[in-house]
């Protein structure tokens, strides 16, 4: 599975959090799971290592300053959370549409990774479709108000070119 993981946004840590551990003490008195702490740099948390219902699920949270982050198991959050996550380069970015790494609502998107996944299900599945073919390797998107309006935009990287 690629990485997935998503950010909440919160206003008050502490009810974010106590709404985390609540969710996850009516998910142990409804399904056979345990909660384990998690620690990373960004913050504290919690996650689900035995859910046991889709591929290398253990869904896990962390809790840092300003958000919740949900992610599919701890490798996904540890990834999400990475300081070095690199940010496109200019030259990858077409003028006037530009990523805003500091907007308060972000999205960036590996598409690369998600080939990779349609590629080992083609493979393991006799009979599937073939796996489709991106023309972007990243999707880059960033929003937020300006002027009393709603902004998006939205960045679809081409591959990296092949060195000649």
């Amino acid at each position: 599975m690629p990485g997935i993981a998503l950010a909440l946004g919160f206003s008050l840590r502490s009810a974010a959090v106590a709404a985390m551990e609540r969710f996850i003490a009516d998910l142990q008195q409804t399904w056979p799971v345990h909660r384990s702490d998690l620690a990373l740099p960004a913050g504290a948390g919690a996650c689900l290592p035995d859910l046991n219902i889709l591929p290398d699920l253990a869904p896990c949270y962390v809790a840092t300053d300003d958000a919740l982050i949900v992610g599919w198991n701890p490798a996904s959050l540890a990834r999400a959370l990475q300081a070095s996550r690199s940010e496109p380069k200019a030259s990858e970015v077409d003028k006037g549409s530009e990523f805003i790494s500091d907007a308060p609502a972000r999205l960036d998107l590996d598409l690369a990774l998600i080939q990779r996944a349609d590629d080992l299900l083609a493979r393991a599945l006799p009979g599937a479709s073939p796996p489709l073919r991106w023309p972007w390797s990243r999707v880059l998107a960033s929003g937020g108000e300006q002027d009393g309006a709603l902004v998006l935009r939205v960045t679809l990287l081409p591959p990296p070119r092949a060195a000649t």
